[in-house]
């Protein structure tokens, strides 16, 4: 208990000490982080004559911190909230919505973030907790007023409206949350704004209106037809509609406007392939950078349009190049090598990637294919081999693949012996509990 009470102790000098003071820390809310500018030289100086804090905001902050260490946020949001009601310090404040938020007691949190915002006006994280928190309050005018100065914040961006947009989508009533929407777009005064239709797109395929959201999605690309993000929405929610025509129609026009848009490109050439149109999806794929996931794009499209010696003729062509990451061409490769049947090849492939993002993937997959081949023996080997790595997704996965490759050889005796060494190594894993389960 005491050690619980010193660090909130320690806490509170710091946080104390830095009232006044622009906060330049990371903050974050719902995964997405902000970073706030470090004060300037001039600013610092003017920073130097402090406040003093009241002894009723220090009692209040210690306490929260008492109640904090010893598990009780509840009682620590009571405390923390009447110093920040009597704080002009906006950290506090900060502390006090953070505190609420974990506590789950939004009432508090949204008179928090509210004062936070009040002390921080142009703290655009500020806003967002305050918005999120009155949303959940059922607070639809004080969540407006917070939506209405993010978008002035952001200059009525397109990123501004999507903001919105998600903030607004954790309502529990969708009808209130779009009239949020519809007031805050009245007083922009600009009711053909594409970026807030878009947002408003959004918002509805969120409350699964599918054909609202084509609609303004449709208006949005329309009013700004150079805007490929635009295109984009509207086509996939043309594809997700069956409206394959219009589909195609938008992401085409995205493409244009975009061609170097790597994604967006193979998504289009995927969809004039799927369309029955093979020449058009060809032409898209040889005009873009031969990058190695393009060189395989490329060769399991031949053979998903029956045509074995043009892979074959892009595989050696693929083999030839040169690229600045050998190991990115290495995974790419292993994975036509295994489409066109060349699974020793694919196997040592996959044995060259050693490390980086692809490393687990084929490490799993080097096993397996050897396992295929008929050399169980050897994949246990590997799986094992992989084990020795420190990494716990690795081990956990390493251990699930040689109980399915056993499985599937149908020694399933052997396979259970291999999940309760995993249990024993690795007891708190989900997946391996799951699997020894389903397979006692």
């Amino acid at each position: 208990m005491f050690f619980h009470l010193l660090g909130g102790l320690l806490m509170v000098a710091l946080l104390c000490g830095c009232a006044g003071s622009t906060q330049s820390a990371r903050d974050t809310m719902g995964g997405e982080a902000v970073e706030m500018p470090p004060p300037s030289q001039e600013q610092a100086v003017e920073a130097i004559p402090r406040v003093p804090t009241s002894e009723d905001v220090m009692f209040n902050v210690f306490a929260a911190e008492f109640l904090g260490g010893e598990g009780d946020l509840r009682g620590a949001v009571g405390f923390y909230l009447e110093a920040a009601m009597e704080s002009g310090d906006p950290d506090v404040a900060r502390r006090a919505t953070r505190v609420a938020i974990a506590a789950q007691a939004w009432q508090q949190a949204a008179m928090a973030a509210d004062r936070w915002a009040l002390l921080e006006p142009d703290n655009i994280l500020a806003h967002e907790n305050a918005a999120a928190a009155m949303l959940l309050t059922g607070d639809y005018s004080g969540a407006e007023l917070q939506v209405e100065r993010i978008i002035e914040l952001m200059g009525n961006s397109t990123e501004a409206w999507v903001k919105v947009s998600s903030l607004l989508a954790q309502s529990s009533n969708p009808d209130k949350a779009s009239s949020v929407l519809e007031n805050v777009l009245a007083r922009q005064g600009d009711v053909n704004n594409a970026n807030a239709m878009y947002a408003q797109s959004q918002l509805a395929v969120r409350e699964r209106d599918l054909d609202r959201a084509y609609e303004l999605a449709v208006k949005a690309a329309e009013l700004e037809p150079g805007h490929a993000e635009f295109l984009t929405w509207a086509g996939r929610l043309a594809l997700n509609l069956n409206k394959t025509g219009a589909g195609l129609k938008y992401i085409e026009r995205a493409w244009q406007l975009t061609p170097e848009d790597h994604d967006l490109a193979l998504a289009y050439a995927d969809l004039l392939a799927r369309t029955g149109q093979a020449d058009g999806a060809r032409q898209v794929m040889e005009s873009m950078p031969q990058l190695p996931d393009v060189m395989l794009s490329r060769i399991l499209f031949e053979l998903g349009d029956k045509k074995t010696e043009a892979a074959e003729e892009l595989f050696r062509e693929f083999s030839a190049m040169k690229f600045d990451d050998p190991l990115e061409k290495a995974y790419y490769q292993a994975q036509a090598a295994e489409a066109l049947g060349k699974t020793q090849q694919a196997i040592d492939l996959y044995g060259l990637i050693k490390t980086g993002n692809n490393a687990l993937g084929s490490g799993i997959r080097r096993a397996e294919l050897m396992a295929r081949e008929g050399d169980v023996a050897l994949a246990r080997q590997e799986l094992a081999y992989l084990r020795l790595q420190t990494s716990e997704l690795l081990v956990e996965e390493s251990w699930l693949a040689e109980a399915r490759i056993l499985r599937e050889t149908g020694d399933r005796e052997t396979a259970l012996e291999v999940l309760d060494q995993a249990l024993d190594q690795l007891p708190g894993s989900i997946p391996v509990r799951y699997s020894h389960a389903l397979l006692a």
